[in-house]
């Protein structure tokens, strides 16, 4: 899924940009690839972290892939539609359906007691909206000369 939000990016950066800037449409691409990438690892080992030392340390690794994905498939959404139409800047909102997507996730796949849901529930979706943008600027800081 992470190849193609950045192939859609970069497709979608031909299509919304007057002038065509090659270069800064294959970094930027490149960035979301990374980024996705390894926010997928950082929110799966948070993940395992979390439900085998504080919940249940039966948890099955399908589980946890399980939620991870199901947790990252709305910011690869919102950034498909937002690599294709730019303007649509409202769809940002649907960013909130993380929290949603987490709480469902985690009654199905990771058995958390009720008292403790709420908790886990705010952790793993910062940490999935917040990490994309944290390795992003990361990468962005290492590589200062290149515009896109």
């Amino acid at each position: 899924m992470s190849i193609i939000t950045a192939l859609v990016n970069l497709i979608g950066a031909f299509f919304s940009i007057g002038k065509i800037n090659i270069e800064g449409a294959v970094i930027n691409s490149v960035f979301i690839f990374i980024s996705f990438i390894l926010t997928f690892y950082a929110l799966y080992i948070i993940i395992k972290w979390i439900a085998t030392n504080a919940f249940n340390p039966d948890t099955p690794r399908w589980n946890i892939e399980a939620t991870v994905a199901a947790t990252m498939s709305v910011a690869f959404a919102v950034k498909i539609i937002l690599s294709i139409v730019p303007d649509m800047f409202f769809v940002q909102f649907f960013y909130v359906y993380t929290f949603y997507i987490v709480w469902v996730t985690s009654d199905s796949l990771i058995p958390i007691p009720e008292q403790q849901k709420n908790r886990f529930m705010i952790i793993i979706t910062l940490i999935c909206l917040i990490t994309p943008w944290i390795i992003d600027r990361l990468m962005r800081l290492m590589v200062p000369n290149i515009q896109c």
